[in-house]
């Protein structure tokens, strides 16, 4: 690497480079043979490099007695045929999109390490174009979301609320949400903690599992009636079964129907007012 280095900041300020490296190179230049060390001195990287492409066959070579030659026009050539770059961590495709990781810092309000991890938890792979990365945009979209999306307070508490709910000092509440396993969303500095979880936890609510609403939860949340609620669950297939006396609803399922239709009235009144 700092071989590397050396070599693109001499080939970009020449007025740098040594004289008896000038001078060797200029030399280098004129002989039609070369041995490996040469031809790593003429390219610019290390030797083993050299010996490397000659046992995988880019680069060819007379092994004498002693001696291994390499023509110089030989190196020259490899340019004239070389097939197109491909870096081993992804190529860029001209149908997808991409961020740079500033783009993802600016538009989920979040960190350049935070992006990193973030990025190899969900196996978004990095590619590189030059000295730049990129990140497939619609990975990165789906996979972020939750940094941006609006927060409903219905279904989340803040430490502060849980501290003053419970009268937990703070170091008592990172302690609590971190031995129980509580599902978080991090927005920045504000994180925010399932309510459904640290209820059922608490004894706030009764022994259902926290991926599931009771009618109950649902009437409080969408002030929908037992009808209404009943017409969503078996017009849209949603998963639920009974606990006891109760009839509980796959949380995430419902949620996701309910977003739909009001995105689906949304573009319907936007259309209606348009014309």
């Amino acid at each position: 690497m700092r071989e590397k280095e050396i070599s693109d900041y001499l080939e970009s300020n020449p007025q740098d480079v040594p004289a008896e490296v000038s001078s060797q190179k200029s030399v280098l230049e004129q002989k039609r043979f070369l041995t490996p060390r040469e031809a790593a001195a003429y390219l610019g990287i290390g030797k083993s490099s050299v010996y490397r492409e000659l046992a995988s066959g880019l680069i060819k070579a007379v092994q004498m007695k002693g001696k291994t030659l390499i023509r110089r026009k030989d190196i020259d050539g490899l340019f004239d045929r070389a097939k197109e770059y491909q870096t081993r961590t992804g190529k860029i495709h001209k149908k997808r999109e991409y961020y740079t990781v500033s783009q993802i810092v600016n538009k989920f309000h979040t960190t350049r390490r935070a992006v990193w991890n973030r990025c190899e938890k969900y196996g978004i792979k990095k590619v590189y174009q030059g000295r730049n990365t990129f990140y497939d945009k619609a990975l990165v979209d789906i996979h972020f979301a939750e940094l941006i999306a609006e927060v409903d307070m219905n279904d989340y508490y803040t430490i502060d609320q849980i501290m003053e709910k419970f009268s937990m000092s703070h170091a008592a509440v990172l302690s609590f949400v971190q031995r129980n396993d509580i599902p978080r969303i991090t927005q920045g500095r504000k994180v925010y903690y399932s309510r459904a979880h640290i209820d059922t936890f608490k004894g706030e609510r009764e022994n259902v599992d926290p991926l599931y609403y009771t009618y109950k939860d649902i009437h409080e949340k969408y002030k929908l009636s037992k009808d209404q609620i009943n017409y969503y669950v078996h017009n849209y297939n949603i998963p639920n079964h009974k606990q006891g006396r109760l009839t509980i609803v796959e949380r995430n399922s419902f949620d996701r129907i309910i977003r739909l239709e009001c995105a689906f009235i949304n573009k319907y009144c936007t259309f209606r007012n348009l014309y």
